[in-house]
């Protein structure tokens, strides 16, 4: 991955700058990860801009605005989607396997963000300030953390449109699935983020403590 001086298509910026509707006091720096960010939501951008030489501050922020985006709407949607789902499907044995997917998926996907917003994000303030003595570290995170629910994403879509091929054509179902794609799309890029490039920083930080 490089610097790169493109724009990212209108759809890859609207993917991207939705989360941030609410930071206040912007500035350069903020506008151009924006703006590389688009980059990573953009199928037609090959090479993706290196995001490392953003401070940990610029990180930790759109961390955090992604994870309000995550519970503040695009969970709400998919909710949304199951429950129409259900209603023209009323006891059919696809709803229940969908809801019930959904309610583990969510349930652990709140436990990692809890998990990062109660360690990990106080603990790279800490680091950053060195103000106080840090009793936690990155090892201790990545122990206490995995991306197993994501692997399960399209495992039950796949299974429900083969047993049930009746509900492939249902409107709520397609809504669904398309707010799958596009939340797994999203978790992908803000993984790759927290791993490469916040998670790697704040190692250095460790070292030069």
């Amino acid at each position: 991955m490089k610097n790169v001086s493109v724009l990212a298509s209108k759809e890859a910026q609207f993917l991207a700058f939705s989360r941030f509707k609410d930071t206040q006091g912007e500035n350069f720096e903020n506008d151009r990860f924006k703006k590389d960010l688009a980059l990573y939501f953009d199928e037609n951008c090959l090479e993706k801009p290196m995001l490392s030489s953003y401070r940990v501050n610029v990180i930790l922020d759109y961390l955090k605005q992604s994870h309000t985006y995550y519970q503040n709407v695009l969970m709400p949607r998919m909710q949304m989607a199951i429950t129409a789902f259900d209603k023209n499907f009323s006891n059919h044995p696809a709803t229940n396997v969908l809801s019930m997917f959904y309610n583990n998926y969510q349930n652990e996907l709140l436990e990692h963000i809890e998990l990062e917003e109660k360690k990990l994000f106080p603990y790279a303030e800490q680091l950053l300030t060195e103000k106080q003595e840090c009793n936690y570290s990155i090892d201790q995170f990545g122990r206490e953390h995995n991306h197993e629910i994501e692997d399960r994403l399209q495992e039950v879509l796949i299974t429900i449109k083969e047993q049930f091929p009746e509900v492939k054509s249902d409107f709520s179902f397609k809504a669904f699935e398309h707010l799958l794609e596009r939340f797994s799309n999203d978790l992908a890029i803000h993984h790759y983020i927290e791993e490469m490039v916040f998670i790697e920083k704040l190692r250095v930080l460790e070292l030069n403590r």
